[in-house]
């Protein structure tokens, strides 16, 4: 699902920065990707979550100390 929303938001012309957080792969979209919210060495206004169920408090924790306030 997330690969899906992100190929939207690529396909839809978005040229905004986008950073990808994967807790295991490398890259996605051919696109670096963070192992956390808090490795993004970047200013992040809106954080959108595709995750399974059991780990949306755990990135949801993760996105207060990134400094990422707006999340869908």
């Amino acid at each position: 699902m997330g690969t899906i929303q992100l190929a939207n938001v690529l396909a839809s012309g978005y040229r905004g920065s986008i950073y990808p957080v994967h807790p295991l792969e490398d890259r996605v979209a051919d696109m670096q990707t963070y192992r956390s919210a808090r490795d993004i060495p970047h200013t992040v206004d809106t954080a959108i979550l595709t995750l399974p169920t059991k780990v949306v408090p755990e990135a949801l924790e993760d996105l207060v100390p990134a400094g990422i306030k707006g999340r869908s």
